[in-house]
């Protein structure tokens, strides 16, 4: 791992007081807008993926749990998703009231970087881990302690930003071709005017 700047150096003194003393997790934990760390076990180890997400829960059924892990956020992203789902959330935190999230929120704020967004299945989630408190967000997205299964994290990362820009070249392309078919209907349009006036 490189040499940590002292944001994660931060971050990781905060989580280390968390880590050393885990606590059994419950279905409260994962109400959408807390964020947790855990250990996953993954079915599909053909697949890269995290095998400890800190994530932030976007919505929990009987079977699986979605959320946005920060893991797999390039690092200079991360602060600024996080301070779109603040702004999002201003009247919650002056009420002290949880955090309102869901995925049509987040998929706003993270344009493209799809990969960021996982689904976990609950039987597979370790049953001890950390729940961060709200008001430690900041300094925990920092924090460096992915453990990437059959991808690095700059990999993980390189594939983020990969994604968002197909994404974007998918746009213009949608949008190029949109004006296109848009300039032939009215060429048809225009044909059929001139074709009834005579």
């Amino acid at each position: 791992m490189a040499k940590m700047t002292q944001a994660e150096k931060d971050a990781y003194d905060v989580m280390k007081k968390h880590i050393d003393k885990p606590s059994r997790l419950k279905k409260s934990d994962f109400i959408p807008g807390k964020m947790v760390m855990f250990a996953y076990n993954a079915k599909d180890k053909t697949a890269a993926y995290d095998a400890n997400p800190l994530i932030i829960v976007l919505r929990r059924s009987s079977k699986y749990t979605l959320g946005l892990n920060w893991h797999w956020m390039p690092p200079k992203m991360r602060e600024k998703v996080l301070d779109g789902i603040m702004k999002q959330n201003k009247q919650n935190i002056k009420r002290g009231l949880p955090l309102t999230l869901n995925y049509s929120m987040v998929k706003r704020l993270i344009k493209g970087l799809g990969p960021v967004v996982r689904l976990y299945i609950n039987k597979r989630i370790s049953s001890k881990g950390v729940v961060i408190p709200s008001y430690q967000y900041y300094k925990i997205v920092n924090l460096r302690s992915e453990h990437f299964i059959g991808i690095s994290a700059k990999g993980a990362w390189a594939q983020a930003i990969a994604n968002k820009k197909l994404k974007k070249k998918a746009k213009i392309a949608a949008a190029i071709q949109r004006k296109k078919d848009q300039a032939t209907a009215q060429k048809r349009l225009d044909k059929k005017k001139k074709g009834g006036k005579k």
